[in-house]
């Protein structure tokens, strides 16, 4: 997002405002992809016959929960610890 965003959007003619909603909308498309990817994973990969496809159980709940928070701990790692210019 970010300079992409803006590029495409520059390149559409679009206004700030639709980059604006953009910026939010894309955090609730995010997630949709993540649920969409765990539902498909938890349905397609057991080695049973479901019966039938759940868009959202307790335990791909708790596997969105701990995906965001291992996400949120990596991108506040990258933020304030790495030294990579000593690499």
């Amino acid at each position: 997002s970010g300079p992409v965003a803006e590029s495409v959007g520059n390149a559409l003619g679009v206004g700030a405002t639709v980059l604006t909603i953009w910026n939010i909308a894309k955090w609730l498309v995010i997630v949709l992809l993540v649920v969409a990817a765990i539902a498909i994973l938890y349905y397609a990969t057991p080695n049973v016959k479901q019966p039938k496809f759940r868009w959202m159980s307790l335990g791909s709940a708790i596997a969105l929960v701990i995906f965001l928070l291992a996400s949120l701990a990596f991108g506040f790692y990258v933020a304030n610890f790495s030294s990579y210019n000593e690499t």
